[in-house]
């Protein structure tokens, strides 16, 4: 089989049910020259077996004999990956057909950036569905600090030469791992972002608050060492996002008073970005009234 172009990772656990429509996402797309890896991180249902009784040669499967979480999980596919390009799909999400071809002829172009984002469409579950744009920030390492969220499992297309260069996934944060490594890519370089929404986002619920305590401590210390000194905007942006993010697992988990304190200790410490975590906060609250309409 020649060499592809572009290399396909979807990643996939115990989701023998979904994962056949995200691999049909990826058959229908309109370019040409892509290869198919699954990486089944040690389901324990029958994902294996459904993926191996496919009928096309693009498809290759590789199962880790242990669950090494998502971070692992994408890794091995890099790992496996022999195209120029790598793209991510999460197995319970799919992509429209012309996503790859619209990403490709963008980051094609003469000094386009290495590395490019998509728009997508939001299913919460309910029979609605809504788009999720991003807020414009004036360079991709000020929007990554600022918890600007990509859907980086979904929406992405790499060079793999940025693996090299920026290093792998991490895989000791369960939460939160590909806003890490998109924080390291923008450290070197700007990504694309593509207004049109061109992949289908299942939302699969929210992750309780103490995994999203431990994954934003995770994330503070992996990256105080280098931020903290070098760029204390920067790393007043990232301190100021973690704990929006621990206010909001702390509201949706009842503890409404925790979740105060922890607001008003992310408007102390990052009091210059106040409109920035305003602006999120306005979005939020319009996905979610969005959504409610129309259930």
């Amino acid at each position: 089989m020649p060499t592809p172009l572009i290399s396909a990772v979807i990643t996939t656990w115990n989701r023998a049910h979904m994962v056949p429509r995200a691999i049909r996402s990826v058959q229908d797309q309109t370019c040409d020259s892509i290869e198919i890896i699954v990486v089944d991180d040690a389901s324990e249902d029958d994902t294996v077996n459904v993926v191996s009784r496919l009928d096309d040669p693009r498809v290759r499967l590789i199962v880790n004999e242990t669950n090494r979480g998502p971070g692992g999980a994408k890794n091995a596919g890099v790992n496996a990956a022999r195209g120029e390009y790598i793209a991510f799909l999460d197995s319970d999400d799919e992509w429209l057909p012309q996503k790859l071809e619209r990403q490709l002829r963008a980051m094609s172009a003469a000094d386009a950036s290495p590395m490019s984002v998509t728009s997508c469409w939001i299913e919460p579950g309910n029979g609605s569905r809504f788009v999720r744009r991003y807020i414009t920030h004036r360079d991709s390492l000020t929007a990554i600090a600022s918890g600007e969220m990509y859907n980086f499992g979904s929406t992405s297309m790499i060079r793999r030469s940025c693996f090299s260069e920026v290093g792998a996934i991490r895989e000791d944060l369960t939460r939160f791992e590909d806003v890490e490594w998109m924080l390291r890519y923008s450290l070197r370089n700007e990504f694309l972002v593509l207004e049109e929404p061109l992949s289908v986002i299942a939302s699969s619920g929210s992750p309780s608050r103490s995994t999203v305590a431990e994954s934003t401590r995770i994330f503070a210390e992996a990256t105080d060492s280098y931020l903290r000194t070098q760029l204390p905007e920067i790393h007043s942006l990232v301190r100021g996002s973690l704990l929006y993010e621990n206010a909001l697992a702390a509201w949706r988990d009842g503890s409404r008073a925790r979740a105060v304190w922890v607001l008003c200790e992310m408007l102390r410490s990052s009091p210059a970005h106040i409109p920035l975590f305003v602006r999120r906060v306005m979005r939020k609250l319009g996905e979610l009234r969005t959504h409610s309409i129309q259930a």
